[in-house]
């Protein structure tokens, strides 16, 4: 079978690392392109972040090569086309629908029989166990945010909270020249570089408005950093290991972590990080995806 995996970005280490990882544990059979104006596939599988009229056209031209679809919707809820109804017929065509998600159950709460429910696919994205784990580094930061942009992933409110009381941050993203003191930051770093940072900090912030699993929070977890995510599905439904706030405005958010901060830490234990690996396992992910092709 001939498979051509369609990025949503280019150039996005979260995009290419589930690329990497369907690829890596596909069944022997599967062969793939990864030509971008490679057509004549078997089976066209889309990263799906939101535009809806290409995603139409892209289909639509790859089933003149009588290929099959599988959808990977990653975002929807900030999407010009937020509504399930406007994706339906995109659903329906295709073999296979996976998001992290609980897209049927989004489907009725919007009062839309969800017809695609027979092929859908839910699952979070996954970790490498391999290279995210506990580094045995002495605990440096009280938090780690992870960013790929400094507003999008609620940046301004974690460093804004580590200084209020007192502590010190690592702000992993595009550098900033005027930071708080006592923010530590860091660029273009390794895998293992990033692993490191994590297991040397309490808390990882991984606040990612409005939708989308943010991987931080189950990288961070296999190092030993407590996550700290909002407490909507596509976040918090993946490990009872997270700290879970409310996703409200700007000063909400900076006292809730402020209050976690204050608080008393509850060190991840090995129990956890186990669970973690199992929880955010790119080969089940992997695995359970093309099974249901």
């Amino acid at each position: 079978m001939k498979v051509r995996i369609e990025l949503a970005e280019k150039n996005d280490p979260a995009i290419n690392r589930v690329r990497n990882a369907l690829k890596a544990y596909a069944p022997d059979h599967m062969l793939f392109d990864d030509n971008p104006r490679e057509f004549d596939v078997d089976l066209l599988v889309m990263m799906v972040n939101g535009r809806n009229g290409r995603t139409k056209r892209r289909i639509a031209k790859a089933k003149t090569y009588n290929a099959d679809i599988a959808i990977m919707q990653i975002s929807l809820i900030s999407t010009r086309n937020p509504l399930v109804e406007d994706w339906m017929t995109i659903w329906d065509d295709a073999k296979l629908i996976w998001s992290y998600y609980d897209l049927p159950e989004i489907a009725r709460q919007q009062g839309i029989e969800p017809t695609f429910s027979d092929k859908f696919y839910r699952s979070p994205l996954g970790a490498d166990s391999k290279v995210f784990k506990p580094s045995g580094a002495e605990k440096e930061y009280l938090a780690i945010a992870v960013t790929k942009g400094y507003f999008a992933e609620s940046t301004r409110e974690i460093l804004t909270a580590v200084n209020h009381v007192g502590a010190k941050a690592v702000y992993v993203g595009k550098h900033i020249d005027e930071l708080h003191d006592g923010i530590d930051q860091f660029e273009n770093i390794t895998d293992e570089e990033l692993a490191d940072l994590y297991s040397k900090s309490y808390y990882v912030c991984a606040l990612r408005r409005r939708e989308g699993q943010d991987l931080p929070a189950a990288e961070g977890l296999l190092c030993g950093a407590r996550p700290v995510v909002f407490d909507r599905p596509d976040q918090a439904d993946w490990s009872q290991s997270f700290i879970t706030i409310p996703e409200i405005n700007e000063e909400r958010i900076i006292s809730d972590l402020i209050e976690i901060f204050q608080g008393k830490y509850n060190p991840v234990t090995g129990s956890e990080i186990e669970r973690a690996k199992e929880s955010f396992s790119w080969r089940a992910f992997a695995e359970g995806f093309w099974s249901r092709i």
